[in-house]
């Protein structure tokens, strides 16, 4: 017991809040819509200057440890991201978007805790040759989200795309004479999200809908390939 205490390993990283010196921003909005069913082509360009700005940053803890079994290891690591209340990132004035009314640009960021959770297996096979396992979340925080929203729907939403996503891993690390070669993949799956359809041109060959909801589905493949020579471990050794 005292020897596995001995070699386990842990590791701790703050993120601290953002401190924001300047708060000065700057803000263009520009719509061009040609060639539409309607008839009416439309050309808007705002560039504003000079705005109130306030930026704020999460504060963010992580937690890690590398737990002996055997000859393999035990990865397991907690993130913890604290929540922000409602703000308004840039205070920017009503804009002509097209419509009847000036818009009221509701440039806000609000953030919600979130927890994610992580682990990894590194499996010893031979004094060469180990093989990794990993699973791990990664939770969105936002609940509005400051960077991402939609001016052409009419509610003005948020498009918040594959908001919560899960991670797996797998891969080997096999140690030759002359190198070190790895080789592994990873997938990511985000879910179903939902936003507003911004625009539904109609053509002759396409069909109407009243549907204004449009469904996206996030899933994504990453391979990796690493090779080390270590070619200067000799000299280095040697001086």
């Amino acid at each position: 017991m005292l020897n596995t205490f001995s070699l386990l390993g842990l590791g701790l990283n703050i993120n601290l809040p953002y401190l924001e010196i300047y708060q000065n921003g700057g803000y263009r909005y520009k719509k061009i819509i040609a060639g539409s069913t309607t008839g009416n082509d439309l050309f808007l360009d705002t560039d504003l200057e000079d705005l109130e700005s306030q930026r704020k940053e999460p504060f963010g803890i992580s937690i890690g440890s590398g737990i002996p079994i055997g000859r393999s290891k035990l990865h397991l690591n907690i993130d913890f991201v604290s929540g922000i209340d409602n703000h308004s990132v840039l205070t920017i004035p009503k804009i002509n978007t097209g419509e009847s009314e000036n818009t009221q640009v509701q440039f806000e960021d609000e953030r919600k805790n979130v927890f994610n959770f992580g682990a990894g297996m590194e499996f010893y096979m031979t004094k060469k040759l180990s093989s990794y396992l990993s699973f791990s979340t990664d939770f969105n925080g936002f609940s509005k989200n400051a960077t991402i929203f939609d001016l052409t729907s009419d509610s003005k939403e948020d498009i918040n795309i594959a908001e919560d996503f899960i991670h797996m891993g797998l891969g080997i690390d096999w140690k030759m004479n002359w190198a070190s070669l790895v080789l592994g993949t990873t997938y990511t799956y985000g879910g179903t999200s939902e936003f507003s359809v911004p625009l539904r041109p109609v053509e002759s060959e396409m069909t109407a809908t009243d549907n204004k909801i449009t469904q996206l589905e996030f899933s994504r493949w990453q391979f990796i390939i690493g090779i080390e020579i270590p070619f200067l471990d000799e000299k280095i050794k040697q001086n």
